[in-house]
């Protein structure tokens, strides 16, 4: 697919993103900023993740789906901390492969989970890379002031408590590679895990009331509680 020149760029703002934009908030996507309210009695949440050809997502993996990923791993981050997204960033670094279906691709799917999570877009970047494409996304959210949960709270004698299916991910990437075989309906839950992993978003308010410690399990199960137990000065 030949490459998009600079005027693309903006035309890919204008006719793909725009429509995506907080009605208010992001400026049309016609300046250089986004401009929030404060929310009284709230403090902001804002994360951060990228995701890069070749090693988050494989080079034939549909660009919806990517779009989703995206989206979601950071999703997966503000519900560890319980709390509520309502709005993203976004970088867009696209490689030669990426011309207009594959953007149209890409924006399908974050339209896809905007309406899923209820969130918007508020404003990002576009360019082109002569390398793999690559994404990131600023993601932002609310929780009241002061009850963000952090790693640092865990204590010795805490439950440790896990949501969804640890390894699904990891076995869903093998599924498409094809180096795992099992029956068609298990290895589709396992690509789609994979693809399009879901974030516990509906446990925020769970961890919010109940947790000390949390944390988004992203390298792996074992890795992350020590990531919190040394944040804690439990270890």
């Amino acid at each position: 697919m030949p490459a998009i020149d600079v005027a693309g760029e903006f035309e890919t703002i204008q006719r793909l993103l725009k429509p995506l934009a907080h009605p208010e908030w992001a400026r049309g996507l016609a300046d250089d900023v986004a401009a929030l309210p404060s929310r009284p009695g709230h403090d902001l949440i804002l994360t951060k993740d990228a995701i890069v050809e070749g090693v988050h997502f494989l080079p034939d993996d549909p660009l919806d789906t990517v779009a989703q990923k995206l989206l979601r791993v950071n999703l997966s981050d503000l519900a560890a901390k319980g709390a509520e997204p309502f709005g993203y960033l976004l970088a867009c670094c696209w490689s030669e492969r990426c011309g207009w279906p594959e953007r149209e691709a890409f924006v399908a799917g974050l339209r896809r989970d905007q309406a899923i999570f209820d969130i918007s877009l508020l404003g990002g970047d576009t360019v082109k890379t002569p390398g793999p494409a690559s994404f990131s996304a600023t993601m932002m959210g609310w929780a009241p002031s002061g009850a963000a949960v952090s790693r640092a709270g865990a204590r010795p004698g805490d439950l440790v408590f896990v949501t969804g299916t640890i390894g699904d991910g990891w076995l869903g990437l093998q599924a498409a590679q094809a180096t795992l075989t099992l029956e068609p309906e298990r290895m589709d839950a396992l690509e789609a895990a994979y693809r399009t992993p879901m974030p516990r978003v509906e446990f925020a308010p769970v961890v919010l009331g109940l947790a000390t410690a949390s944390a988004d399990v992203s390298d792996g199960l074992l890795a992350d509680a020590a990531h919190i137990a040394e944040a804690s000065g439990v270890c």
